[in-house]
């Protein structure tokens, strides 16, 4: 039983604090988003209208492509634990054991799997009552929550990669064709 307890407590501040790594990691996205809108709404009005379709087609997909990757930053700071429970994962690697500590791997089990799983690798089958049930039920949901997050984050940031490629690569051809 001691085993348990240990591991339910070691769990919930690992699992807590990958959650607060997601939302770090969304935050400073969300901030690079409305820093790189900003500066090209502000830019706009400076360009010349003769310039290159190129050029302007380049900045209006760069554009759409960072406001996209804003708003699934937004959505992925929403907290929506209401939502947990009505999740279902399909998962591709058809196993019969998961991971009892990687959030991604908690997340893609159901919560009676999880159960099963920590009461067969703790050697400790009475993991199903009162505040240790409590807190594996938050651990589970956590990581649910957590696994969520990183997958807009992931998203989120190919846009915004995508948005930055072509903004640059159309701003070194109109440097390169307004030089020569």
């Amino acid at each position: 039983m001691e085993k348990l307890n240990t591991y339910i407590k070691d769990q919930y501040v690992t699992v807590s604090d990958w959650l607060k790594f997601a939302e770090s990691k969304l935050g400073v996205l969300l901030s690079l988003n409305i820093a790189v809108i900003s500066v090209i709404a502000t830019s706009i009005k400076d360009i010349n209208t003769s310039i290159h379709f190129f050029y302007k087609f380049s900045i209006v997909i760069s554009s759409i492509s960072f406001v996209l990757s804003l708003f699934l930053c937004l959505y992925g700071l929403i907290s929506r634990t209401n939502e947990v429970k009505k999740m279902k994962f399909k998962d591709k690697r058809k196993r019969e054991t998961y991971s009892i500590t990687f959030f991604k791997e908690i997340a893609h089990q159901t919560f009676e799997q999880y159960i099963d799983n920590i009461g067969n690798k703790l050697d400790c089958k009475d993991s199903k009552g009162g505040l240790q049930n409590d807190l594996l039920i938050q651990i589970h949901e956590i990581s649910v929550l957590a696994s969520n997050k990183f997958y807009l984050l992931n998203i989120s940031a190919y846009i915004f990669g995508t948005g930055s490629i072509v903004l640059c690569i159309s701003w070194l051809i109109y440097t390169i064709s307004y030089v020569f």
